[in-house]
């Protein structure tokens, strides 16, 4: 990219989750794949994918997990690493690559942003008869 001749650097740092969906999904959707997870990992962040056959993975800054109900963890103080799913966070564990990235989604993953939008509706006709 350039802006009077001067070459600049752009790229996304920010690891920013869309709410509107349950996988853990980036707004920017050039950068999701398939298969894919996030780990915070001593005190950074990396998205792992598979891309052309190969394990991958990305740094980001942050992650921002917004709109999102998490239940309460049950990781050691002193874990330094763990995987972050769409509801809670589980330890990471190198051995386990390839079974994060194969998580299958179920039926309620997919029902997940109508019940969503239901949840909202049905707030909002409560609070109109009130």
């Amino acid at each position: 990219m350039q802006f009077n001749k001067i070459p600049q650097f752009h790229d996304e740092f920010i690891a920013d989750i869309d709410p509107e969906k349950r996988k853990l999904t980036l707004t920017i959707k050039e950068r999701n794949y398939r298969y894919q997870f996030f780990v915070y990992d001593r005190r950074k962040i990396y998205q792992y994918f598979i891309e052309r056959s190969e394990v991958k993975k990305r740094e980001f800054a942050y992650i921002h997990l917004q709109k999102r109900d998490y239940k309460p963890h049950k990781l050691p103080k002193n874990c330094e690493r763990f995987v972050i799913k769409e509801d809670e966070f589980i330890e990471f564990d190198d051995d386990k690559i390839n079974e994060y990235l194969n998580y299958r989604y179920s039926l309620k993953d997919i029902v997940y942003p109508w019940q969503k939008k239901m949840r909202q509706l049905k707030k909002r006709i409560r609070n109109w008869w009130a």
